[in-house]
């Protein structure tokens, strides 16, 4: 699994609604200054996370994001898979002989990887990120 840059924005982009939790919800514009992003890619990204169930919008005067729970109850590993619209684990292809040996051996390499990327952004919650240190 590789951590794009989309998914590392939508991490500061939860992070922006979680911060300011108490005055949501936040404006679409407002998350688009504060990233250094367009509007139509802080939609996309807004978009696949509130499909991931992680915000909900309202519209209209004073519209804009807020979380769907608490962000204590939100892991990284909860937005970069909303992200990326795929299931919580990577899924192996399947092949035959001698290729399909190899190719299993590669893929326990980074099934391994990915396990432990996984474990570490499930390790870490919305939450943690925007108490104050």
């Amino acid at each position: 699994m590789v951590v794009a840059r989309a998914a590392k924005l939508a991490v500061a982009a939860m992070v922006v609604v979680a911060s300011d939790v108490e005055r949501a919800p936040v404006a679409m514009a407002e998350i688009q200054d504060r990233l250094g992003i367009t509007r139509s890619y802080a939609a996309t990204i807004m978009g696949k996370l509130k499909r991931g169930g992680l915000i909900k919008s309202a519209t209209g005067t004073g519209g804009g994001y807020v979380l769907s729970r608490p962000g204590e109850g939100i892991s990284i590993g909860d937005i970069v898979f909303a992200l990326n619209g795929i299931g919580r684990r990577p899924s192996r292809s399947k092949g035959r002989g001698a290729d399909r040996l190899m190719q299993i051996s590669v893929e326990e390499l980074w099934a391994g990887l990915d396990e432990r990327l996984i474990d570490f952004l499930d390790s870490v919650s919305l939450g943690s990120l925007v108490r104050p240190h």
